[in-house]
């Protein structure tokens, strides 16, 4: 969303390179003194902490006007009705539009007319509008006037950016506005400004905005880019309409990019911003953000980005689409919460192409959720409405090679799957004891709803439920602490699940048909955890050194009673229930060290390291016959069937069942915190089936000062099968993968050098089955999937910010170099991103 300030560039052009022939440079002002406002407050300041002289009181007088004229000078000189003054010369007025203040060396008043001509180190104050200047020409009457050479200020933002106005002079036509002559506009402090406007004509009006005619911008003085009118706000207000500073790029993928946005505020909580895209190799974007707030903590932002594709440049694959979102929060006064998080998109290649962010271009998912919420004791009622998307992409199936037309488009469409839920209501209870004297809890999850399941490709629909499948849901659940048995703690609960559907599948034809559906089934968990081990290390000073915690623990888990797994239409967590008969074990190890508190009077225990060890062992490894085995003909299709269903998601976070197994593969997780400033974490499977290593993720990072530094690996691999085992080359689950992404950053994004980077690499160099992996155009692959790069320097008044952008993802094959240019108090010129929040 844009910032307070607005403005109004209509740009004709140009930079000092190019010879300025159509228009006069206006004169550049240079200050004598960097502040000279407040170098004559401090003087004004200083002069009247003198002693005071009884004859300095000169005149006290009523003009015509009506108001009240207090002088006070050294000096006094009298000519008919024409007062002279000098020396230290103060003056006071009470006008019809607030009081004046007047300091100068020599004051001419005439009485009769109420004119004032004040010479040498003027100094004038009205209602907040403060100049100095060498002379001033003023009339009481009409409080109207003129100041030669003046410099004036106003401040433009509540950040408290001072923005300085010279003038060769300045004329005083109405009680808050000022016509300027050869005018300077700048924000910066130096004798030589940074940045300027100047004009050889400008209108003020104060605390509004600035208007400036024929105008060039300077750097150090010197010319770059000259406008025929600009708008600058200088409200106290953070807000105010108008258009917002141009901005500009370029991309060998789009070719010259430009955008242009209005900003209209609605009122004191209110505005909207429209903004136009232009891709000189592809074609142009419409959008708009409106943001609203209720109140103090609720608030309401929406937007939509439209790209009208393929209108310039070659022919190619059309990626025209729409994109909308939502975000909002409202809180009622009874209690209850809205929330509306929406985030739609017409076509994954529409996002793949026009996303800014690699990582959301890249993304298959989509999530868009409303809902109302009210908790009250150890309830809590949700209504929601939800839709999840899902993009899957256009490959040949064994090899995951991307197949392309001789037109350069690729074969097939997307493949779409959506779920969705409305409507919906919920009303759960968190687990509470039933009474004092029963050491028993209860707990419940129940709903009601309606849902919803798509699978399409192109127009083909492959799998289609009725617009609402009817679905209840009942789930309560027992939990019976038991007191220690020698140090052994067992917690055993009982829960018993009914669910109702008014449509079901066919597992044959998979398709759905409309006869009901009624799952019962009942789940029994033992949570064992024997008593924890702990020792403490010293130095060999006896001083504390470490501390070493083992925590071992147990759960079984046994469902029983769904026999009817295939039929269910599984919409989320709650279809997704097998039979399971499984344990799982493991051992957590705990690293405490002392340090010193906050306020550094005492040591606290800190958890330096974290490592656990688990695995899971199914007694069924059939899981009650919902499991499907894979053949070779479907292996070598891509066809077999995801075992992904709750007893296998609970472990960890990438699939593993693609063969029949009693064991899953061993889990390690380890987290590091030695300080503030560092961190590590890393997780990884290792199958103790097929004694290879399945997967590995490790994140960590440093900050320290204007430091800062992560990154983020993962790595799978395929898992060769035993030949004698299994017809199957590799376990079906496994697919490779190896992805590494590093940022850094240094430096005060407000104050002096700054720069970093991200870089993201797709280390994969193969398909599938083994053969050397090619991107789309059929070019052998880089595995740079991302670079974003930018550097800057900050000033007191402004900052300049270079950033390039590579991308190399999906059908994106894009390098792009992009600028801004921020003036302080008044905006930014370059491509400061607007809109397209959540593309």
């Amino acid at each position: 969303m844009p910032q307070a300030k607005s403005f109004l560039f209509v740009i004709f052009l140009l930079s000092a390179a190019f010879p300025v022939t159509f228009a006069q440079l206006p004169v550049q002002i240079e200050k004598k003194v960097e502040n000279p406002i407040g170098a004559a407050e401090a003087q004004r300041k200083a002069q009247r902490q003198e002693p005071a002289v009884p004859n300095r009181l000169i005149a006290q007088v009523a003009p015509t006007s009506g108001g009240e004229l207090t002088l006070h000078a050294d000096n006094k000189e009298a000519q008919g009705d024409v007062v002279i003054c000098s020396g230290k010369v103060e003056g006071y007025y009470s006008g019809q539009y607030g009081e004046i203040f007047l300091f100068a060396d020599r004051l001419t008043y005439n009485e009769t007319t109420a004119d004032v001509l004040a010479e040498g180190n003027v100094y004038f104050q009205q209602s907040g509008e403060k100049f100095v200047g060498e002379r001033m020409e003023f009339n009481l009457k009409t409080e109207r006037g003129s100041i030669f050479n003046p410099t004036g200020f106003t401040n433009s933002t509540r950040d408290g950016t001072v923005l300085t106005i010279d003038a060769a002079r300045a004329d005083k036509t109405g009680e808050d506005t000022y016509n300027l002559s050869n005018a300077s506009l700048t924000a910066c402090g130096d004798r030589v400004p940074k940045w300027t406007f100047t004009a050889k004509r400008a209108r003020i009006r104060v605390d509004h905005r600035a208007k400036v005619y024929n105008a060039f911008f300077r750097v150090k003085g010197v010319p770059v880019l000259w406008v025929p009118y600009a708008s600058i706000s200088i409200s106290k207000n953070d807000r105010s309409s108008g258009f917002l500073l141009p901005s500009t790029g370029s991309s060998n993928l789009k070719g010259r990019t430009a955008r242009i946005a209005y900003y209209q505020t609605l009122g004191r909580s209110a505005d909207i911003l429209f903004r136009t895209d232009y891709y000189s190799k592809r074609g142009i974007g419409l959008g708009f953000d409106f943001r609203a707030r209720t109140n103090e903590t609720s608030h309401l932002y929406l937007g939509s980005f439209t790209v009208l594709d393929r209108l310039f440049g070659q022919k190619g694959e059309d990626a025209s689409g729409t994109s909308f979102y939502a975000d909002a929060v409202h809180y009622f006064k009874n209690g209850f919460v809205a929330v509306a998080d929406v985030n739609i998109t017409s076509s994954y290649t529409f996002r793949n192409v026009f996303a800014d962010n690699v990582l959301t271009a890249i993304s298959p998912e989509e999530r868009s959720i409303f809902y109302l919420n009210k908790n009250w004791r150890s309830y809590s009622f949700n209504a929601l409405f939800g839709e999840q998307s899902f993009f899957i992409g256009r490959f040949l199936s064994s090899a995951g090679k991307y197949i392309r037309n001789p037109e350069g488009g690729l074969v097939g469409d997307d493949q779409i799957v959506k779920l969705r839920q409305f409507p919906a209501v919920e009303l759960n209870k968190r687990s509470t004891k039933i009474s004092e004297k029963l050491p028993f809890y209860f707990s419940l999850e129940s709903s009601l709803g309606g849902v919803r399941r798509s699978e399409t490709r192109g127009d083909q629909a492959l799998l289609k439920t009725p617009s609402i499948v009817q679905r209840l849901d009942f789930f309560p659940r027992f939990t019976f602490p038991l007191k220690p048995i020698g140090g052994f703690t067992l917690t055993p609960s009982l829960a018993v699940r009914s669910t109702f559907y008014s449509d079901s599948l066919d597992p044959v034809q998979r398709q759905v048909v409309g006869s009901n559906l009624f799952r019962n089934y009942a789940e029994v968990n033992l949570d064992i955890r024997p008593p924890a081990l702990a020792k403490v290390y010293r130095h060999k000073d006896n001083s504390p050194w470490f501390k070493h915690v083992i925590e071992p623990y147990a759960e079984y888990r046994r469902i029983v009673g769904i026999a009817d797994f295939a039929r269910t239409i599984r919409s989320d967590e709650r279809d997704v229930a097998a039979e399971t008969n499984e344990i799982e074990y493991g051992v957590t190890n705990r690293f405490f060290v002392k340090r010193p508190s906050a306020n550094g009077q005492s040591t606290q225990a800190h958890e330096w390291l974290d490592l656990t060890v688990a695995q899971k062992y199914f007694f069924d490894p059939t899981f009650g016959g919902a499991f499907k085995s894979c053949t070779q003909a479907e292996f070598l299709s891509s066809n077999c069937t995801r075992n992904q269903f709750l007893p296998l998601m609970t472990l960890t976070g990438f699939n593993y069942a693609g063969l029949k197994r009693n064991a899953s593969p061993l889990n390690v997780s380890a987290r590091m915190r030695p300080n503030d400033l560092l961190f590590a974490d890393v997780k990884l499977n290792y199958d103790t089936e097929f004694h290879q290593l399945r997967d590995v993720v490790f994140g960590g990072g440093l900050a320290k000062g204007i430091f800062q530094v992560s990154n983020s690996w993962y790595y799978t691999r395929r898992v060769a099968v035993d030949k004698f085992r299994n017809e199957l080359p590799f376990d079906p689950s496994s697919l490779p993968g190896n992805q590494f992404d590093f940022s850094a950053f240094a430096g005060n994004p407000g104050r002096g050098p700054y720069g970093g980077f991200t870089i993201i690499y797709d280390l994969r160099n193969k398909y599938f089955d083994g053969s050397a992996r090619k991107s789309f155009d059929g070019s052998p692959y880089r595995s740079l999937t991302a670079l974003v790069s930018s550097a800057g320097w900050a000033w007191d008044c402004c900052s300049v910010q270079v950033n390039s952008s590579t991308f190399n993802a999906g059908v994106r094959n894009e390098t792009r170099y992009i600028f801004a240019f921020t003036l302080k108090g008044i905006g930014t010129f370059g491509t400061q991103n607007i809109g397209q929040r959540r593309q």
